[in-house]
């Protein structure tokens, strides 16, 4: 039987996972297929909880990121002269730690740095992987929206993240994010920005010639040429 492990990152990631599991539900009667799919989901906004079903109950699990104690010296950043700092948030907003990622990219990708927030959605992935039985045939898919700080903020790093937790399923690894309409970007040009920066550091990395690397909050290092999903 398929397995599947669906991983929502921010609130549309939330939202398409409910929808989901609201479908199944009304035509199954359950609010997934079985014990071969779970769904987790990413928020940084820790107010936003899943929804229940007619059942009374969810199968989704969340895994809150909240900004308190960011394991990144802010200061020392804005000081470092052969960096932009341009995007790094002001520290009083981070101390507010249930206001979320509020659009920002750069508050979405400073969230994984948190020591708890990291080893939280690593040993999530890693349990939930193993509840469904999963192997290298398991599919993992990635969901969200790029144009919200969240999604566009952590959409590479978690890719890469799941390759370094289950390198045997690199090649299933894929990825549903929604991207603005035309009509928004008289509305809210923002939307347009988050998705471009997001897209654009997928399509880079997705390029052979480019290498992921990274060192992760738990220092440990990695590495990798193949491209997020």
């Amino acid at each position: 039987m398929a397995k599947t492990l669906i991983l929502g990152i921010g609130t549309t990631g939330l939202r398409i996972i409910e929808e989901a599991q609201q479908y199944h539900y009304e035509f199954t009667g359950r609010n997934k297929p079985g014990k071969n799919t779970s769904y987790i989901y990413i928020e940084t906004d820790t107010s936003r909880l899943a929804k229940s079903t007619a059942g009374g109950n969810s199968e989704i699990e969340a895994v809150l990121f909240d900004f308190d104690q960011i394991n990144v010296d802010i200061e020392i950043l804005n000081k470092e002269k052969t960096i932009d700092s341009s995007w790094i948030p002001a520290v009083n907003y981070l101390e507010q730690s249930h206001l979320g990622a509020g659009g920002m990219p750069s508050f979405g990708r400073l969230s994984l740095w948190k020591t708890n927030n990291y080893q939280n959605i690593r040993s999530t992935i890693e349990r939930k992987f193993h509840e469904i039985g999963g192997d290298k045939d398991t599919t993992i898919l990635v969901v969200g929206t790029l144009t919200g700080g969240t999604g566009s903020g952590l959409a590479v790093d978690i890719a890469y993240l799941i390759q370094d937790i289950l390198p045997n399923n690199v090649k299933n690894i894929h990825s549903l994010f929604l991207l603005p309409n035309r009509s928004s970007l008289i509305e809210d040009i923002s939307l347009h920005e988050n998705s471009f920066s997001a897209t654009t550091a997928i399509n880079f990395y997705s390029d052979p010639k480019n290498s992921f690397n990274i060192v992760w909050p738990d220092k440990s290092k990695f590495k990798s040429s193949a491209p997020p999903y």
